[in-house]
């Protein structure tokens, strides 16, 4: 994993490769406990959300690292794992340079923890070659990547953020061994211990709950744009309008057939599809558009999103 970001005096330019802090500060870091620990013994993780159990010999180390779509939480390491980010003067100005600068010896591991976000992510979608599973009760994949040092190995944990379809946490742990399957053993007794803070509201059961969701959500979108009454629950209606919610507007105002359905996807929120077909294509906006609108459980209105309607 390399951080590198560039910050002139009179011009800024950043260049990051998986996550850098624009503005780097001084790290604040959390030694490990004094003594010895014994085996089997076990901490409590709790920050931003997640909270689970790890070794108690493990140290725990807090890095202010930051870009415009990662956020470094902490880590976790049986090694020294010195500040990520040197600042030194240029002829030109100040260079901040971040990247892993830790060295893995013999039996030992450093683990990452990061809340991500990326437009156009779903953690629904899953990744190629990753192995599907839950975590927390939540849709999450694991995937193993090229190891930094001979002799290791490289997982990376990718977990839903509750509430968010585009936004996720990532455990990601280098390992060097020879003592590879303890260590993953470890790894894995985390992730299994693993539990969102607060706890993740599930979705109401049954069609009368997704009903109500449904309508409740509707309501909320026809408060916002009048175009949204072409809508019926659960079903297809038509109507004439002069405008897409939001806009553009029509050229002209057309029939457009309006159809919506709603359903309930493993990340506890409903997922309403809408689509407006128009009667002929309009230079403004083709032939219709589709979107998606996703409901929290008590059928308020989450992430929003859309584009043209496929011919």
């Amino acid at each position: 994993m390399r951080r590198t970001i560039l910050i002139w005096l009179w011009l800024v330019v950043v260049s990051v490769v998986s996550g850098c802090s624009l503005l780097p500060r001084a790290p604040l870091a959390t030694p490990g406990p004094a003594g010895s620990p014994a085996a089997g013994d076990l901490r409590t993780f709790d920050e931003e959300g997640l909270t689970f159990n790890y070794p108690a010999a493990w140290r725990e180390l807090h890095f202010q690292v930051d870009s415009s779509f990662s956020h470094l939480i902490a880590d976790l390491a049986t090694v020294d794992v010195p500040e990520p980010c040197i600042t030194t003067q240029v002829s030109v100005g100040t260079e901040v340079s971040c990247s892993d600068r830790y060295k893995l010896l013999p039996d030992s591991l450093v683990v990452s923890i990061s809340s991500d976000g990326m437009p156009g992510f779903s953690i629904l979608d899953g990744s190629n070659g990753a192995t599907p599973m839950l975590v927390g009760g939540m849709p999450a994949y694991l995937r193993t990547e090229s190891a930094t040092s001979a002799g290791g190995q490289s997982l990376v944990w990718t977990l839903s953020s509750p509430g968010f379809v585009d936004n996720f946490y990532e455990v990601r742990a280098e390992l060097l061994g020879p003592g590879l399957d303890q260590m993953r053993s470890q790894l894995d007794d985390l992730i299994t211990s693993l539990r969102y803070d607060p706890p993740v509201v599930l979705l109401p059961s049954g069609p009368a709950a997704m009903a109500t969701a449904e309508a409740k959500a509707l309501a909320a979108l026809v408060k916002d744009a009048s175009v949204w009454t072409c809508f019926s629950p659960s079903g297809s209606n038509q109507m004439i309008i002069s405008s897409m919610p939001g806009g553009p507007p029509l050229a002209q105002p057309q029939l457009a057939t309006c159809t919506m359905k709603i359903e309930a996807t493993p990340l506890q929120l409903w997922r309403m599809t809408l689509s407006i077909r128009l009667d002929h294509a309009d230079p403004n906006v083709g032939t219709g558009e589709t979107f998606t609108q996703w409901v929290n459980p008590d059928g308020t209105l989450g992430a929003f999103g859309g584009g043209p309607l496929a011919p």
